[in-house]
């Protein structure tokens, strides 16, 4: 059966195997050390510092407060391209594997639109900029002749 850790533990080691190495790039004696020191199985460790190197940590807990790192916003649009066709069931298991509530990935999604919906506005604004320097272009050229 699978052990599963109090959450304040768990994010108190993975902050840990942070600081050991930027990214989740812990060396080897110093995750053997944090093994024997928190009581937690080598392999748990291995596979929680491989998840640091996966999901592109860059070093912080999300605002949240749960164990979810805070990521790249490329990692981020990455995760929420990927899950955008999955099934419940996937999905669910996607986030747990990555340690990523399902009410961040919300966030994300909306993050994402808004983003998307700035960029889409600022390309119209100038377009239309552009447009308006055209015509008076014309303007001034035509008075001139």
């Amino acid at each position: 059966m699978k052990k599963v850790y109090p959450r304040e533990q768990k994010e108190r080691v993975l902050r840990k195997l942070l600081e050991l190495g930027d990214g989740g790039n812990a060396p080897e004696g110093a995750i053997t050390e944090l093994s024997n020191a928190e009581g937690i199985p080598l392999n748990t460790l291995y596979t929680w510092n491989a998840s640091l190197k996966r999901t592109g940590a860059v070093g912080k807990f999300s605002v949240s407060g749960n164990p979810s790192l805070t990521l790249s916003s490329k990692a981020k649009y990455e995760i929420v391209f990927r899950t955008e066709s999955m099934t419940e069931l996937e999905l669910g298991t996607y986030l747990r594997e990555l340690g990523i509530l399902f009410e961040d990935l919300d966030s994300w999604k909306v993050a994402d639109q808004e983003a998307n919906d700035r960029s889409s506005i600022a390309a119209m604004h100038n377009q239309s900029g552009k447009m308006r320097h055209d015509v008076d272009s014309d303007k001034i050229s035509k008075v001139t002749i």
